[in-house]
């Protein structure tokens, strides 16, 4: 292993111990995985000409470690709330953290 992704390693899990949020992911085949994420900003607003768009969608940051090989993730527990994953995860330029962008499951909050 490198010397830069030791050292990128170390700083990834520091950044997990101290901002992460315990989590269960939900696999498409039904396979659950209790790992940690990072909630990222939950919307934006987006001035189109003189209208404002709400977008509502919410980010999250999962250490690519996490997710075994092959598992295909579909919904994210966390805080008591359900949220559907949309689209494919985006990997970070080292491979060490993948971004999951998800909306709300209606009525999650409620359980």
């Amino acid at each position: 292993m490198s010397r830069f992704r030791s050292r990128a390693l170390q700083s990834m899990e520091s950044l997990f111990r101290v901002f992460a949020d315990p989590a269960i992911v939900t696999c498409k085949d039904g396979f659950e995985l209790s790992i940690s994420v990072i909630p990222r900003f939950p919307d934006a607003i987006t001035d189109i000409f003189e209208t404002r768009v709400h977008n509502a969608t919410h980010m999250f940051d999962i250490k690519a470690g996490d997710v075994p090989t092959g598992r295909v993730m579909d919904k994210i527990h966390v805080n008591d709330r359900d949220y559907q994953i949309q689209g494919e995860p985006v990997m970070d330029q080292h491979n060490l953290v993948m971004k999951v962008e998800t909306y709300e499951i209606e009525g999650s909050s409620q359980r």
